[in-house]
């Protein structure tokens, strides 16, 4: 997994969805067409990245408050970052 692809990426994604963001199953495996490694590899680059930038992440079955309602990270959604304020 190439470091220059998570970051190109995740600006793809802050560009697209702002401060709250979903990585899907769908997006990566699918259309993507990560293997089960790169997938893993990807979510670590991009976790470490995206905490950098000031988001917080929450991957599957994590609970999380966004907008003051409570939330859990679903089965196919494999990571959410939200930017703290």
């Amino acid at each position: 997994m190439k470091e220059e692809f998570v970051k190109k990426y995740i600006e793809k994604k802050v560009e697209e969805q702002g401060k709250f963001l979903k990585f899907s199953f769908y997006e990566l495996r699918v259309k993507e067409n990560l293997s089960n490694d790169d997938t893993d590899d990807f979510l670590e680059m991009a976790k470490w990245q995206l905490e950098d930038l000031g988001y917080d992440v929450y991957f599957t079955g994590a609970k999380y408050t966004y907008n003051n309602s409570r939330y859990v990270v679903g089965d196919n959604e494999l990571m959410i970052a939200i930017k703290t304020e």
